[in-house]
């Protein structure tokens, strides 16, 4: 632990509370982290990448509850937003991939919106496999669950929206 409290430890490895889906441990440390006002120990906690290359973002852009991925996002000082939200996992995913790949109803849309407003370029970076946000997206279960007319519905207007977005901001 080198000069680290267990309890130090435990907020800056967030990895284990995101992979076990222990989330209202997670809810518990991220508001700790959040109240501390310890910039260089939330700055750990969002670094730290897992055995995939991943930070805390990804994880939760892939599995965790939108409430999450907010306050893990809100965790992240604004002027390093854009950094994170462009990072590539092992495989080449952004947070953006993966939030696009697990989009489902219960998304919120956090993660693609900071995309849209700080990130625009990810919209177009492809992953090891060659394939975009909106590749992932259209293989989510938002558009395989065809029964469900709200989840379908929000799938159709993200895509709109990524797609107009990725026509119209180049940087």
């Amino acid at each position: 632990l080198a000069g680290k409290t267990t309890e130090d430890w435990s907020l800056t490895h967030l990895h284990p509370l995101l992979m076990r889906s222990q989330w209202k441990d997670l809810l518990e440390c991220v508001a700790t982290l959040s109240q501390l006002k310890r910039p260089n120990m939330i700055h750990e906690a969002l670094s730290n990448r897992d055995d995939r290359e991943a930070t805390a973002l990804h994880t939760a852009a892939w599995k965790a509850p939108p409430k999450l991925a907010r306050l893990i996002m809100d965790l992240i000082p604004y002027e390093e937003r854009k950094q994170y939200l462009l990072s590539v996992d092992s495989d080449g995913n952004t947070p953006l991939h993966l939030a696009c790949a697990n989009l489902d109803e219960l998304a919120d849309f956090i993660i693609i919106k900071h995309v849209l407003v700080m990130a625009p370029e990810a919209l177009e970076m492809g992953n090891n496999s060659d394939d975009s946000p909106l590749h992932l997206l259209v293989c989510s279960p938002c558009f395989r669950r065809g029964a469900d007319f709200a989840v379908d519905t929000a799938a159709e207007d993200v895509t709109t929206c990524l797609s107009y977005t990725s026509r119209t901001s180049r940087i």
